[in-house]
């Protein structure tokens, strides 16, 4: 198989969603949260899985796919200091116009989460170097519950870790041995320029 391209794997992404009956609809999509899921998936596989799953994501090894992760979490640390620039700018000029900055408050965050769970009810688990390698590579959370229990797990951490803007993503997992989640939150205002 040859890989798609980094930036390939978005277009067939949006490609695939208008085929599946989006086409029609408004509808937003982080393909970035879907390279995440992918990279933890990727870190866990061996052989020609990983290769495999190193090529659908564009990369040609698995050191280029943890250096472009090293650039993700950059751009969360980098957009919590250009915001926090903006505020003491904004603080500033408040402080020449006094009551100006009331109603320029800036409230923006952006943040990227991930983490694994595991199925207590069935068998397998994860080895220790993969949850190792997906905690220094992608900061994931390791988790286990009982298969009744799964889906309202994920669906707790999903809706803390976006401020209750995602209460569920899962009805059931009972049968699901491993479940792979991103969140990725961004609060900001629109350029209106």
């Amino acid at each position: 198989a040859k890989a798609l391209g980094f930036s390939a794997f978005d277009n067939q992404l949006v490609e695939y969603l208008k085929q599946a009956g989006r086409a029609d609809e408004n509808f937003t999509v982080s393909p970035l949260s879907f390279k995440a899921a992918l990279t933890m998936a990727a870190l866990g596989a061996e052989g020609e899985t990983q290769t495999q799953l190193l090529e659908a994501l564009g990369f040609r090894s698995v050191e280029e796919l943890r250096a472009w992760y090293a650039t993700v979490l950059a751009g969360v640390d980098g957009f919590k200091a250009y915001f926090e620039m903006m505020e003491k700018e904004a603080a500033e000029y408040a402080s020449f116009f006094p009551g100006a900055s009331e109603s320029q408050e800036i409230t923006s965050a952006y943040w990227v989460v991930n983490s694994v769970w595991s199925n207590q009810d069935l068998p397998g688990e994860f080895r220790q170097s993969f949850l190792d390698d997906i905690a220094k590579t992608c900061y994931a959370e390791a988790y286990s519950a009982k298969a009744a229990e799964l889906a309202d797990a994920v669906n707790a951490w999903v809706n803390e870790k976006t401020n209750g803007l995602i209460p569920s993503i899962l009805n059931d997992a009972s049968e699901t041995s491993a479940v792979l989640v991103n969140a990725l939150y961004l609060k900001t205002g629109w350029d209106g320029g």
